[in-house]
């Protein structure tokens, strides 16, 4: 767990009493005992305290469940913390306020919410009213810019300069809830005989989900965060920050001056073996093409990824070096590596999915990658937008 594993007399205590917590063996007295220290531990001893009850189960899904529990017994202590961002920080200044601007918009929803229960429930809506609330709940998808900052930008760089962090997981198996609660609600909005079976049930866990992400965001990774990475780092986050996006706030005015370490490699020719490419033109050539490419080492390790100019899936630097298990949410966990074990054992090359991304039908393509003696050299991820491929029909020649 590297800088975020700390191990102090507090730590274990607390790791300790949560332990007998969850299995039952300790309750309300002995939580009243260590108060104390329940009260005073801060962000990074609170990371490693859910990071070693982590590490007691082989379930993320079950302590995800747990962590709320957790967390609510350390509230107290995590609230009290005083919370202090270097004014260089722009990045979690434009994250703190895509939050401050959707505790806003929860509000008015909450507030709405309340006068439908007053006057009789869901049930006694018009269908104009019903499709107004749906809609607003919906202005919600908007969080899908914040969420993939921190799943593709914020996580990679913590976790690259922090150690691993199993809590990251649990933290987007929560946007993945968020995502799955918003979708029930805009199908239950679009069917035709606006049932609306589960979507009280839908509404309250979104915003449970929310909340807990928006808490646990500002009052531990943040904090955290801000002791361990340096400056040059949350730099490099907030230009990658502008190749997504933002949520629930206009586009920032780019602050621009700052220096940042030039990682980018010398421009020499490469011999593909066909021919010699100058590195800087090959490079052109990767990012012309329209697909998202992406490459993991046999060690699955992320070593590589084009830069199109309309990616579908958004990628950062901070993923290099990254093992390619922790690029996906805890529910794609055994499905990538089904395929990567199936890829080393040379028992296919080739597995392919197909989604639909908003208004857009997506081709995901899987390659094992095999030098000249059929060994396995690495993992080529291909995406590309096939929507218009598909409507294509008879030909076009030259």
């Amino acid at each position: 767990m590297g800088l975020f594993k700390i191990e102090n007399a507090r730590v274990n205590n607390v790791t300790d009493l949560f332990r007998d917590v969850l299995s039952n063996k300790a309750g309300k007295k002995e939580i009243l005992k260590l108060n104390e220290d329940i009260n005073k531990v801060n962000p990074i001893e609170v990371i490693s305290i859910v990071e070693n009850i982590i590490e007691d189960s082989n379930d993320i899904k079950v302590t995800k469940n747990k962590l709320s529990k957790i967390l609510n017994i350390l509230h107290t202590g995590i609230k009290n913390f005083p919370l202090k961002y270097p004014s260089y920080n722009f990045f979690l200044r434009d994250m703190m306020n895509e939050n401050s601007s959707l505790r806003e918009k929860l509000g008015s929803l909450k507030k709405r919410m309340k006068e439908i229960n007053e006057s009789g429930g869901f049930a006694e809506l018009s269908k104009r009213e019903l499709n107004d609330f749906l809609n607003s709940l919906l202005e919600l998808e908007d969080i899908e810019n914040h969420y993939l900052k921190k799943e593709n930008i914020f996580f990679p760089y913590l976790e690259k300069n922090g150690g691993g962090l199993r809590c990251l997981q649990i933290m987007w198996s929560i946007h993945d809830d968020v995502r799955k609660n918003l979708e029930t609600i805009k199908k239950i909005r679009d069917a035709k005989g606006k049932s609306l079976e589960g979507l009280i049930e839908s509404i309250g866990e979104l915003f449970f989900s929310i909340y807990a992400v928006i808490f646990r965001e500002e009052y531990i990774l943040y904090p955290a965060a801000s002791e361990i990475l340096e400056e040059y780092l949350w730099g490099v986050m907030y230009d990658e920050s502008f190749d997504v996006g933002f949520s629930f706030i206009e586009p920032p005015i780019r602050v621009v001056g700052r220096v940042i370490p030039d990682f980018s490699s010398n421009n020499n020719s490469v011999d593909t073996g066909s021919g010699k490419v100058n590195l800087e033109i090959l490079k052109l050539i990767l990012n012309s093409l329209p697909l998202d490419i992406t490459f993991v080492d046999e060690n699955d390790k992320v070593v590589y990824f084009s830069q199109p100019h309309n990616r579908i899936f958004p990628r950062s630097k901070g993923i290099i070096g990254r093992e390619v298990q922790n690029c996906h949410p805890p529910e794609s966990m055994d499905r990538v590596n089904s395929i990567l074990d199936s890829f080393k054992k040379g028992i296919s090359s080739v597995e392919s999915f197909r989604i639909f991304l908003k208004d857009r039908y997506i081709l995901i393509e899987y390659f094992a990658i095999r030098d000249s003696n059929d060994r396995y050299r690495g993992t080529l991820e291909v995406t590309s937008d096939i929507t218009e491929i598909i409507k294509l029909k008879g030909e076009k020649r030259l």
